[in-house]
């Protein structure tokens, strides 16, 4: 059970044991359909359902009032103060109603389908609890304390019988002298059970006491009555009679004198009386025997019950207990401090009332009371900062920013949120970058050039050097003809020990041209065969050389050495280089054909008469006129020799 009506059948149980000052309240259904309400303040109708209004029962814990209907086959609720109409359920002919706070179980009797049943308050469902054996169940009573239900059977076999609240250990309690029991009624202990017989004896109220099973008339002084309907409240008996319309009945429980109180009138004979006592009202904010006593935080400002104090509404935000005077726990708000609080900063108390954080949020907390995390991708006071770039899109701390798993490749910092300095990528940023056109920096993630490569230098991050032989913008030149087979530069192809011979330019990629060669091509070619070119790295004639030249690169002419054919006879002196005569060639020689003829033997006559020059000096036979040498005779021994008339003198010789 909630503890709103817990504490407000508590408040029934100090009703009834008088510690609280109450009021009288009579309520009567009249079968033309009116409700009416009798209290001190008098006489009104509280509520008007057409015709056929039958039993009627009363919940203290919620002030509601029940009521079945036979024309609108009908169960039907009201607030005692005549508001909030709900019809609860349909049922043939209910004659029999009656509630227990405690338990929050409406009972009732349908005559016509024969059966009792339940219905429960909180939940509205119904439940059958007695159904066989039964003609025509009409009046109940309920004893909380032993959860005991009673009802009569009008039917033909008029009886009194009882049940456990769910039909089980069911009894016979009285048969005899029945014949139409229409009202029954307990007293405040549960051991006497009180019923009056429509059809009866009519001079008497008969009560069984429970314990002793014995039965016994209730007198009464006074005109004889037809008694319709019993109930109980504060040891006085009230009693309809149902040909007295305009009046009810009241006498002590052990009977005597009936005091006649009026009630409105043009009411029908068939009604239905319950009396009950109702808390006075207290001035607002108190309670109390004696309305001594202040009310706590009631929910809304409303009054709290006279007599327990409690706030039927519930506590104030921010407040608790029985009667809402305790304040909520430091780390608790909202109604019954159900709610906790956020996250405030510094760890101070939310509001107790609306759970508002007045100092701020706490770093990673947002909302006016602090219990919303950051969204994702964000972080710190108010959650104004983003995330950096954290690994594996982890998402960073709340509070603080931190990436748990480390920052993205790219990143560094507390918190992942700075770039990598230009010329460092990867994780953490430990890598440097490779050699980027134009000094640019690499992609921070990856260390990608996207420029492209310092010459000399190739992949895709510009991070491994030209392969060997090549140079150059993605290392796509070849290396030229280094002297020494040494490396050439990769980024710009320079040969550092110069070029190999038959090769120059700067990266010594161009060939000598055609003339040339050796180192830096500084050397000419000789005069090698039909103009052809000599080797470009040695000069050498591959072709042969022209007449008139010898040596490996045909530089050397045939005056200085020899050559391969004679001189001929010439007329004059012979140019030995070309082989050609000068002048007119004696007759009887062609001078092209001797040429190299005549080269040679000049060449032998020369070499003997230097020979017998040296031998005649030595022996001392031959004088030196003044003023000439040995090359004097030379050149004399070498004109007799070219002079054609004298040929057979070089024979002499």
């Amino acid at each position: 059970m909630a503890l709103r009506q817990l504490m407000q059948c508590l408040a029934v149980l100090m009703l009834l044991s008088g510690r609280i000052k109450a009021e009288l309240i009579v309520l009567i259904t009249d079968h033309n359909g009116a409700i009416y309400k009798i209290d001190s303040n008098g006489q009104n109708m509280l509520y008007d359902d057409q015709e056929g209004t039958e039993d009627i029962a009363y919940d203290p814990v919620e002030e509601q009032v029940y009521w079945s209907n036979l024309d609108t086959h009908s169960v039907s609720r009201i607030d005692l103060d005549g508001r909030n109409y709900v019809k609860l359920f349909d049922i043939e002919k209910c004659q029999g109603l009656v509630l227990d706070p405690t338990s929050r179980i409406l009972f009732y009797s349908d005559d016509k389908t024969a059966i009792i049943g339940k219905y429960y308050l909180e939940t509205s469902v119904k439940e059958v609890i007695v159904r066989s054996d039964l003609t025509r169940p009409h009046a109940l009573a309920a004893d909380a304390r032993r959860r005991k239900l009673y009802w009569s059977d009008i039917g033909v076999d008029p009886k009194l019988e009882m049940a456990d609240y769910d039909g089980d250990d069911r009894e016979t309690l009285e048969r005899s002298s029945l014949i139409w029991p229409t009202s029954l009624a307990l007293d405040k202990t549960g051991d006497n059970l009180f019923w009056v017989d429509e059809h009866g004896s009519l001079n008497d109220v008969k009560a069984l006491d429970l314990s002793t099973r014995t039965t016994r008339s209730i007198t009464y002084r006074g005109f004889q009555r037809e008694f319709f309907d019993i109930d109980l409240c504060n040891d006085m008996l009230y009693l309809i009679d149902r040909e007295r319309a305009s009046v009810y009945l009241s006498m002590p429980i052990t009977g005597g004198r009936l005091i006649t109180t009026s009630i409105p009138g043009g009411m029908s004979m068939y009604r239905h009386i319950r009396v009950f006592n109702h808390p006075q009202e207290c001035p607002p904010g108190r309670h109390g025997k004696e309305c001594q006593l202040p009310c706590g935080r009631c929910r809304d400002d409303t009054p709290c019950m006279r007599d327990t104090g409690y706030c039927p509404s519930g506590c104030r935000p921010g407040w608790t207990g029985n009667m809402c005077t305790e304040e909520c726990m430091d780390g608790y708000f909202g109604i019954n401090c159900k709610d906790s609080c956020g996250h405030c900063k510094g760890e101070t108390a939310c509001d107790k009332s609306n759970g508002q954080c007045a100092s701020g949020c706490e770093r990673g907390w947002v909302g006016y009371n602090c219990a919303q995390e950051c969204t994702e991708g964000y972080f710190g006071v108010n959650c104004r900062q983003s995330c950096g770039h954290c690994m594996d899109e982890v998402e960073c701390d709340r509070s603080d920013g931190r990436c748990a798993s480390g920052c993205e490749a790219g990143w560094f910092g507390v918190n992942c949120s700075q770039e990598c300095r230009d010329g460092f990528f990867g994780v953490n940023c430990d890598d440097s970058c490779g050699h980027c056109r134009d000094g640019a920096s690499c992609n921070k993630t990856d260390g990608r050039c996207s420029s492209g490569c310092e010459a000399g230098w190739f992949w895709y991050n510009c991070t491994q050097e030209c392969t060997e032989g090549y140079f150059g913008v993605n290392c796509q030149q070849s290396c030229g003809h280094c002297m020494d087979e040494v490396e050439c530069d990769r980024s710009d192809g320079r040969c550092a020990s110069g070029c190999e011979a038959g090769w120059f330019g700067v990266n010594c990629s161009q060939e000598c041209r055609d003339g040339f060669f050796g180192v830096n091509c500084d050397d000419s070619c000789g005069h090698c065969r039909d103009g052809a070119s000599c080797n470009k790295t040695d000069g050498g004639c591959s072709s042969g050389c022209e007449a008139g030249w010898f040596g490996y690169n045909c530089t050397q002419g045939c005056d200085g050495g020899e050559c391969d054919a004679p001189c001929a006879n010439c007329s004059q002196a012979q140019d030995c280089v070309t082989g050609r005569c000068s002048s007119a060639v004696t007759a009887g020689y062609n001078s092209i054909p001797i040429v190299a003829g005549v080269c040679g033997a000049v060449g032998g006559v020369f070499v003997l008469a230097v020979i017998i020059f040296l031998t005649r000096r030595h022996r001392g036979g031959l004088l030196q006129p003044p003023g000439q040498g040995a090359h004097t005779v030379v050149y004399k021994i070498m004109e007799d020799i070219q002079d054609p008339n004298t040929s057979d003198q070089l024979i002499s010789i």
